[in-house]
């Protein structure tokens, strides 16, 4: 069978487009490895002062629903208290837009609760103690934590829970 030359030049073409997007994808899973690694490393580096702000935001949680305000806004809600918010803080690299992340309260355990736009939740965890809790990125329990010293927290509280 006699196969036009261009018909081999454009398959020729093609399989060195499908070469350079398999290159580009290697290149990037081991971007991405490296990123994850020293990531790791990082959070590992700094899981001292992740138990100490923990271990403050336990605190927080215990005073702030014991207080009489705390407890009148808890009851409203169902069960859990809606307190804080950002991007994914279970994951190693910010996800961009879409991507969400709570943070609840109630008497018994911290919980955190991720999703991405409109689809349902996704990972979520109960935290007891507050070492189980520096499984977060050290940004994300940064930002909270710095959030309740500066007392924007209850401006938060109060937007996430009004009806």
């Amino acid at each position: 069978m006699n196969v036009p030359k261009s018909f081999k030049t454009a398959l020729d073409k093609q399989k060195k487009q499908e070469e350079k997007e398999q290159l580009q994808d290697i290149t990037e899973e081991q971007e991405d490895k490296k990123q994850r690694k020293l990531f790791r490393q990082n959070e590992s580096s700094k899981r001292g002062e992740k138990i100490e702000i923990c271990k403050k935001l336990f605190e927080w949680k215990d005073e702030f629903l014991k207080s009489e305000e705390g407890a009148r806004i808890f009851h409203k809600s169902s069960k859990n208290l809606w307190v804080f918010g950002g991007t994914w803080a279970h994951e190693p690299r910010e996800c961009g837009q879409g991507c969400w992340a709570r943070i609840y309260f109630n008497p018994k355990n911290i919980e955190y609760w991720a999703g991405y736009k409109w689809m349902g939740g996704g990972p979520k965890f109960n935290f007891k103690k507050p070492e189980e809790m520096t499984k977060l990125n050290y940004k994300f329990l940064k930002n909270f934590l710095t959030e309740i010293e500066n007392e924007k927290i209850f401006d938060r509280i109060l937007k996430l829970n009004t009806d």
